[in-house]
């Protein structure tokens, strides 16, 4: 399903959709357009988060979310380093390549580790954080500021994001795993006194016989 029982179903998924969409259309033409489509998607982004500080999990489908952010990312990444690349240092375009590499890591983390469940509304407001502080970094090339600094801390921002959302992932794997022992163990405790309860009964019925 694309969307858990939310106030807003779907909205978000269907506007980042036509944005990723967009954006990638945009790439074959020029990187102002894809600077305007992407700034668009930023607020998109601040909207998300306001909507998650207030609904949490019970908003959208994150994973989803999640992962047409990043590849919306990475689409922009690609814009300026196909744009802008003769224009930059060396350095700065190498920056850029590892950006490019830890956004498709990112793709994969929320395709293959990444699930729609969370622990908390906190968890989902920290990757949102993450993440749009990173596309702010992204942003600042299609405003010609192409200091390099900017590419260390998108960079840093994306590791961030993958070490917190496999982080989560394990947490809740762990969280899971413990409750399902509990059940188990409530469980065979259950069946453990009725068994019991069952013997007591048939004892009591031969003593009277």
């Amino acid at each position: 399903m694309l969307q858990n029982n939310s106030k807003y179903p779907r909205i978000y998924i269907f506007i980042l959709i036509a944005l990723a969409i967009l954006i990638f259309i945009a790439m074959f033409f020029s990187s102002t357009i894809v600077g305007v489509l992407y700034f668009v998607a930023m607020l998109v982004m601040v909207v998300i988060l306001l909507m998650n500080k207030k609904y949490g999990v019970n908003l959208t489908n994150h994973k989803i979310v999640f992962f047409l952010l990043d590849t919306i990312n990475l689409m922009a990444v690609i814009a300026i380093i196909y744009y802008e690349y003769s224009k930059h240092s060396s350095i700065l375009n190498i920056f850029l390549i590892s950006l490019v590499v830890f956004s498709l890591l990112l793709l994969v983390i929320d395709s293959l580790v990444l699930t729609d469940t969370f622990s908390s509304s906190g968890e989902i407001l920290i990757i949102d954080i993450a993440q749009l502080c990173s596309m702010i970094c992204i942003f600042t090339y299609f405003n010609k500021v192409s200091e390099f600094w900017f590419a260390i801390v998108a960079l840093l921002l994306e590791i961030l994001e993958i070490v917190i959302k496999i982080v989560f992932r394990v947490k809740l794997k762990t969280k899971s795993t413990v409750v399902g022992s509990i059940e188990m163990q409530n469980k065979e405790a259950s069946n453990l006194e009725k068994i019991e309860s069952i013997i007591q009964s048939n004892k009591e019925q031969g003593d009277i016989e």
